[in-house]
């Protein structure tokens, strides 16, 4: 798929600090201590063997089953599976959670899933993997030490997220601050001010779709691209 066009544009760029340089680096540490906004750390993972050796067919190998979130496209929205209206059948949800093999999801994340009928969503469906990283493949890439002193452990918190080019998480917000990392690939995030949040529309609490946003940014017809 495409990356979608989008209907705003992005007035500024997120601070950004290069690890390589030990005072960089020291500010970094305290930008990310004062936890007030987003922070760009530069090449925080540049001696992580993972930058060489996870692959794809890795993942089949050492991933023996994980949660893949299926979706009717290339939009993923995440929703909340155990919520009652959707266990009772009366919200279908946009995308749905299925346990599945390595090697099954590197099969359906190729083009025509080599031979695999869709699960869900017919021939427009997506697979998006969403599971606890494998203790194998987390030893190339290691908790950095600026986020191990923020309480971020190796063991538990540390998500594998793996999808195909093009696919898109619609506007939501997070229920708790987060590192991210990209080992391979690209990435592109669009972030807002929290104050920003009620022109946003998001969904209530009690709602399958809590934390995300009715505001669609994505150029019309651009989510069907590619």
């Amino acid at each position: 798929d495409v990356v979608p066009d989008l209907v705003v544009e992005a007035c500024g760029k997120v601070e950004a600090w290069d690890m390589r340089d030990p005072a960089q680096a020291r500010l970094a540490e305290a930008a990310i201590q004062r936890c007030d906004s987003p922070v760009l750390l530069k090449h925080v993972g540049r001696e992580w063997r993972a930058l060489k050796s996870w692959s794809l067919p890795r993942v089949a190998r050492e991933v023996a089953a994980g949660v893949v979130r299926l979706s009717n496209g290339p939009n993923v929205v995440q929703c909340n599976r155990n919520h009652p209206l959707i266990k009772a059948g009366h919200f279908e949800p946009p995308s749905r959670p299925v346990m599945m093999p390595g090697h099954e999801f590197v099969a359906r994340l190729r083009p025509g899933r080599q031979g695999l009928a869709p699960l869900l969503y017919g021939e427009d469906e997506r697979v998006y993997l969403q599971t606890e990283a494998p203790d194998s493949m987390l030893r190339d890439a290691p908790v950095p030490d600026a986020w191990k002193k923020l309480g971020v452990e190796a063991g538990g918190c540390t998500n594998f997220w793996v999808s195909s080019a093009g696919l898109v998480s619609p506007l939501h917000y997070d229920g708790t601050h987060s590192f991210l990392a990209q080992v391979k690939g690209r990435k592109r995030m669009l972030l807002w001010d929290a104050a920003l949040l009620p022109d946003f529309y998001v969904y209530p609490p009690k709602h399958p779709l809590y934390r995300r946003s009715r505001v669609d940014i994505q150029v019309p017809g651009g989510a069907e691209a590619g």
